[in-house]
């Protein structure tokens, strides 16, 4: 089980991943503001992906229970971050983020943080994809900003560099 963010879910979904979510990640649980985020606009990257995958049960609605908290963390973040890392709080789960400061509050708050790149590679280990380059390329074509470093060892851990 894993908790996701907005920006991780629509990367995991504009690679082409997210049919296979369950598989890599089990249970993928979404706060109702990251489906907002995710959906609301139709004409956003993956919105359609995103919402077909929630109409599959592909990916699974979640209600953040400890508001307090989501209130208290949406001083820093976005609302959709904060009732990520709250929900996963609540459920001690990982959360999917890619949002350097999200990833750390949510470390500072003891939570384990997976990355979009993170499923890419576990998505070659586990032989759903021949490469992870392609999909990084595919990350930067559609805005994300990977670093280098970040890339450089991804690549050498897919054993592509």
């Amino acid at each position: 089980m894993i908790v996701a963010d907005t920006g991780a879910l629509i990367a995991v979904a504009l690679i082409g991943l997210l049919p296979f979510a369950r598989r890599l990640l089990g249970d993928v649980l979404v706060p109702q503001a990251v489906i907002q985020e995710c959906v609301a606009d139709t004409t956003k990257p993956a919105a359609s992906i995103i919402r077909e995958a929630l109409d599959l049960g592909w990916l699974v609605p979640a209600e953040v229970q400890s508001t307090e908290l989501a209130e208290e963390l949406s001083n820093l973040l976005d609302e959709g971050e904060a009732q990520a890392i709250a929900l996963a709080l609540a459920l001690t789960a990982p959360v999917l983020i890619d949002e350097r400061l999200g990833r750390r509050v949510a470390q500072r708050h003891g939570l384990a943080v997976v990355g979009s790149l993170a499923v890419a590679l576990q998505a070659k280990q586990s032989g759903l994809v021949s490469a992870v380059s392609p999909l990084i390329q595919r990350l930067e074509q559609h805005g994300y900003y990977l670093s280098e470093p970040l890339k450089k060892a991804v690549l050498t851990k897919a054993g592509e560099d």
